[in-house]
C-alpha cells in the first residue's frame, strides 16, 4: 500500500511538472521578426527575377532560361536562346512585351505574354554602338541608352529612327554608364555603373542626381514608391534627398528582390521567399 501511494504521488508530481512546462512553452512569444519569419517560399535556382503588374514572376535560371510563374508559383512558360548567350536584364513593365536584353550581342528580344518571340532587334541596325540599358516606354516604344555618346533615345519597336533623343552629355559633366533604367510617370530613373541614381524629367528635359556617394546597386518601384538598394544590402524608401528611410528586412542582393502581391520578396540564388509588406 505504501509503495503504491508513493508511486501515485510521484506520478502526480511528474504530471504537474509536464503540464506546467507545456503551459509555459505555450505562452512564449512567437517570433514575428520579418528577418527570420517567412510566409511563402519557392525553391528554384535563379540569377535574377522580376515581377510584372499582374504579379507573375519571371526568373532567369543559371542557364539563362527565362521562366514565367503564375501567382500560384506554377511554371507557365519558358524561353531560352543559347545563340545570344547570357541575359543581361529583363524588363516586365509591359506583360505583353517583355524585354530580354543581351548586352554582349547588343540585341533585344521582345516576348509576348507566353514568352514567344515577337521580334529580335539588332541594336547595331538602329545605329547604336554600346547600349548598356533599355526599358519599355509604352505605346509600343523603347528607351535605350548608348554609352558611347551618352545619348538616351526613344525608339519605336518596329522602326530604326529615333522618335526623340535626350543628350545626357549636355546636362552633366559626369561621364557615366547607365546599367538600369525604369520609367515612372513622366520620369526616367537611372542607375549608373558608379552607383548613383538619377532622375530624368521627360517634360522639362532635365537631369537630376537624386542619390550620390556611389553606394547603390539596384532600385525598384512599388507603385510610385521608389525603393533603393545599397552595396551593403540595405533597402531604403526614397522620398526626397533629405528623407531616406531604411526598411527592416533581410539584406538583399542585386536583381533578387522586389514586390509581389503587396509583399517584399527576396532571393538567395536557390530560394525565393516573401517576408512582409
Amino acid at each position: 500500500m505504501e509503495m503504491t501511494y508513493k508511486f501515485n504521488f510521484l506520478s502526480l508530481i511528474l504530471g504537474l511538472f509536464i503540464l506546467s512546462a507545456c503551459g509555459i512553452h505555450s505562452q512564449l512569444p512567437q517570433n514575428t521578426d520579418p528577418k527570420t519569419t517567412t510566409q511563402d517560399s519557392i525553391i528554384i535556382d535563379h540569377k535574377q527575377f522580376a515581377i510584372d503588374q499582374l504579379d507573375a514572376l519571371y526568373i532567369v535560371s543559371p542557364d539563362d532560361e527565362l521562366i514565367k510563374l503564375n501567382t500560384q508559383n506554377q511554371v507557365q512558360f519558358k524561353y531560352s536562346n543559347s545563340r545570344l548567350g547570357a541575359i543581361t536584364s529583363i524588363n516586365v513593365s509591359d506583360p505583353l512585351a517583355t524585354i530580354c536584353f543581351y548586352e554582349d550581342f547588343q540585341t533585344i528580344v521582345l516576348l509576348d505574354r507566353t514568352l514567344n518571340p515577337l521580334s529580335e532587334i539588332n541594336l547595331a541596325d538602329w545605329g547604336f554602338n554600346n547600349i548598356t540599358a533599355t526599358c519599355n516606354a509604352g505605346n509600343n516604344q523603347l528607351w535605350v541608352y548608348d554609352a558611347s555618346d551618352m545619348q538616351l533615345a526613344q525608339m519605336a519597336k518596329d522602326r530604326n529612327t529615333p522618335i526623340r533623343t535626350f543628350p545626357i552629355n549636355l546636362h552633366t559633366d559626369d561621364s557615366f554608364i547607365i546599367k538600369k533604367m525604369l520609367v515612372n510617370q513622366e520620369n526616367i530613373y537611372c542607375l549608373s555603373a558608379k552607383g548613383n541614381i538619377y532622375k530624368i524629367s521627360l517634360i522639362g528635359e532635365s537631369l537630376q542626381k537624386i542619390l550620390g556617394n556611389e553606394q547603390y546597386i539596384d532600385f525598384q518601384f512599388s507603385g510610385n514608391r521608389l525603393l533603393v538598394l545599397d552595396k551593403k544590402g540595405q533597402i531604403y524608401h526614397y522620398k526626397n534627398p533629405l528623407e531616406l528611410k531604411p526598411l527592416a528586412y533581410p539584406l538583399a542582393q542585386k536583381g533578387k528582390w522586389g514586390y509581389r502581391d503587396g509583399g517584399l520578396i527576396f532571393g538567395d540564388g536557390g530560394k525565393i521567399w516573401v517576408v512582409g509588406s
